[in-house]
């Protein structure tokens, strides 16, 4: 008997930590972190001390994570949890605390503190402390884009500017990078496969935000560095296969690029998409173009594009 079709006495299936982080989209360590840390969840265990969860264990995950993406603190949910036992959207008349901004708030400080001390020691470990406990797209909505919307402000007047941000993009740029490898590690060669790539060099911090906040999806996820010439890319997306291409960008595209990404439609076997700025910037003039423009990337997206997958 495999350990996925082990149940309890009651005769309810059974699921291993991976097959959890599959139906939640919730990673392994960030499982064990509420088990450990934070008491939010409670998996059986089984002789040789594997983990197993029942599906009343991953409905609370589900909760939790509807708590966490309303902005909830994680050291404050497992007080919500004990005020009820349904779903979350059942009972909307239990509110969050009222200091859930200032404890995000107190993130962002200190983040903002280890970028402007230059203090990349502090700035791993805080990187490191976030994203063992929180989803992606919640700790990138709630800390680094606040961190980034005002480092930015900074930035626009401050002599260490250019200092400061190549510090910040070197440390998403190493974390992120490690957690992408980490987890395709664990993936198999036969899911989609998802592209990204930037446009303009070099890379500030906006691009490996992008990143982040598709880091757990169920999609093979490659990427670039650098920026390459638009018109490689048919060539690249023919050797990965992969089921969509993202172009990001931060920046005006001129009429040249412009002209190159509807060619690039013409040529590229996968769908493809803009994000970041110049989605924003350039959204109505697009609008003829077979271009989904998306300044932040969000699982809609990817769920179209896994249904393709699905149906081809």
């Amino acid at each position: 008997m495999t350990m996925n079709k082990l149940t309890t006495s009651h005769g309810q299936p059974l699921y291993p930590i991976r097959e959890v982080s599959r139906l939640t989209g919730v990673n392994p360590v960030t499982l064990r972190a509420w088990e450990r840390r934070y008491g939010l969840i409670t998996p059986q265990r089984t002789p040789k001390g594997h983990r197993l969860y029942a599906e009343s264990e991953i409905q609370r995950i589900q909760t939790v994570l509807q708590w966490l993406n309303r902005g909830v603190p994680v050291s404050q949910v497992r007080e919500l949890l004990e005020q009820r036992s349904e779903p979350l959207h059942t009972s909307p008349e239990i509110a969050p605390p009222n200091n859930v901004q200032s404890e995000w708030a107190g993130l962002q400080e200190r983040a903002f503190q280890a970028v402007t001390r230059l203090d990349e020691q502090v700035l791993d470990a805080l990187f490191n402390e976030v994203l063992s406990v929180y989803p992606p797209t919640t700790a990138d909505e709630h800390l680094w884009q606040p961190l980034l919307s005002a480092l930015r402000q900074r930035w626009q007047d401050h002599m260490g500017a250019e200092i400061e941000r190549q510090l910040f993009t070197t440390v998403l740029h190493t974390r992120i990078s490690a957690r992408l490898y980490q987890r395709r590690q664990h993936q198999s060669h036969h899911q989609p496969r998802l592209l990204m790539v930037p446009l303009g060099s070099p890379q500030g911090p906006a691009y490996w935000l992008q990143l982040l906040r598709i880091a757990d999806i169920p999609m093979r996820l490659h990427w670039l560095d650098d920026a390459v010439n638009l018109s490689h890319l048919p060539l690249l997306a023919e050797r990965l296969k992969p089921m969509g291409l993202v172009l990001v960008g931060e920046t005006h595209l001129d009429a040249e690029q412009q002209r190159q990404l509807l060619k690039l439609t013409q040529h590229l076997p996968c769908g493809l998409a803009l994000s970041g700025s110049s989605a924003v910037i350039h959204q109505t003039e697009l609008g003829h173009v077979p271009i989904s423009c998306w300044p932040e990337l969000d699982m809609s997206l990817i769920e179209h594009w896994l249904k393709v997958a699905d149906d081809t």
